[in-house]
């Protein structure tokens, strides 16, 4: 009997990207004083978290497992955007820009987003289809292009 996941020797790979990408979020941290080092080191967990999802989704033996941690991948991209973003500002010193209303608008997106993308077999809204023919493959729904807009600002 076959379990959920099966062992790949590319998973080595996503352990020490992940070991990585905490070590540097945890320096980040650690200079939070510095302009940018906060919402980097947001970036760095969210990333952690999305390079396990992707190791955890090439493990995986069956399709259903594989497709939950597609779409667990795909929940981690606009908060990642976000936090980014908010990096960016701030490194720059443009961190006036950076107003309560504007991160609340800001994390708006990604707060909507997320429960969509989990639910999205009862509606369609942001992938109509996903399937796998040997890699995850998915058609665009409507809102995924809002989605989409949102992560290239």
């Amino acid at each position: 009997m076959a379990g959920p996941y099966e062992y790949t020797p590319y998973l080595w790979l996503v352990l020490i990207s992940a070991v990585f990408l905490a070590v540097v979020g945890v320096f980040a941290f650690r200079h939070r004083p510095a302009p940018g080092a906060v919402p980097f080191s947001i970036v760095m967990g969210l990333g952690v978290l999305w390079v396990l999802a992707t190791g955890l989704g090439m493990a995986a033996a069956d399709e259903t497992t594989k497709i939950f941690w597609f779409q667990f991948e795909t929940a981690f991209m606009l908060p990642i955007a976000t936090a980014g973003l908010w990096g960016t500002l701030e490194y720059a010193g443009l961190g006036k820009w950076l107003t309560r209303r504007l991160m609340v608008l800001l994390a708006i997106t990604p707060l909507v987003f997320v429960p969509l993308i989990f639910t999205n077999e009862t509606h369609h809204l942001v992938m109509t289809r996903i399937w796998f023919d040997g890699h995850i493959r998915a058609d665009f729904g409507p809102l995924a292009w809002a989605g989409i807009v949102y992560g290239y600002f």
